[in-house]
């Protein structure tokens, strides 16, 4: 098979490298599995568009195969640099619209002091000093069909320094749950994740359309490429023509 290559002036080429050296095309593509074009029977190259800087200069350009070419026009087009973040953003929106379903565990704790001077002998100390302590858990979690629950534990600690209290310190606690679920508004699965299923079509959409607009550019490279090879052949059967 006749391998076909194109010379590019260098300044074009120094356009389509990149500083830090790494191919980030073929990983960009790769995430969004676009499908095949037919271009596996032509001969392809793995040097990245960067590292052709450092090949060897021949008459002011570098040989470049189809694939160089298209790896340039993909990382160089700003379309396709802008237009790559559209699916991202629906994919974070996804997420943040899942994030409502997660469960929720709180834990918060409090203490206070409190030192009174005392007001007669029946306080049981000189200064009348009292420690509370209040301690909770809870659990929320809402469930995607609107159904809610709650459940919370509560703890308080006192303890003073009076004589005359019995128990010191005390203890209290209690355990609270709730269960809620709508019978009109935000009933049912369908109405509490509506916006969810609209960002992943959104999603699909988006990734389609790129997918489309990268297949279009590549296919436009392609044809501008074969026209050039085209076109120099035929120079040189014009060329060989003259001669005979």
């Amino acid at each position: 098979m006749t391998k076909y290559v194109i010379w590019v002036p260098m300044s074009l080429l120094l356009l389509g490298s990149t500083a830090s050296g790494q191919n980030w095309v073929t990983s960009f593509l790769d995430r969004y599995r676009p499908p095949q074009i037919g271009l596996t029977a032509l001969e392809t190259t793995e040097t990245p568009p960067a590292s052709l800087v450092a090949m060897v200069q021949q008459d002011g350009g570098l040989p470049l195969t189809i694939n160089d070419l298209i790896r340039l026009m993909l990382e160089n087009n700003m379309d396709i640099g802008v237009n790559r973040f559209s699916p991202l953003n629906y994919q974070y929106l996804i997420d943040t619209l899942y994030g409502q379903f997660d469960p929720m565990l709180r834990l918060s704790g409090t203490i206070n002091r409190n030192t009174t001077p005392s007001r007669s002998a029946l306080d049981g100390a000189p200064s009348n000093s009292r420690l509370t302590g209040d301690y909770s858990v809870t659990y929320n979690h809402l469930l995607e069909y609107g159904t809610s629950y709650q459940v919370r534990f509560q703890m308080n600690r006192g303890s003073t320094n009076s004589l005359f209290s019995s128990v010191n310190p005390s203890y209290s606690g209690y355990l609270q749950y709730s269960f809620s679920q709508p019978l009109l508004r935000n009933f049912g699965r369908i109405n509490n994740t509506s916006q969810i299923r609209i960002a992943q079509n959104n999603l699909n959409i988006s990734e389609i359309q790129f997918e489309v607009q990268v297949m279009d550019l590549v296919t436009q490279t392609h044809n501008l490429y074969w026209d050039l090879v085209f076109a120099r052949e035929d120079i040189k059967v014009q060329q060989e023509s003259l001669q005979l």
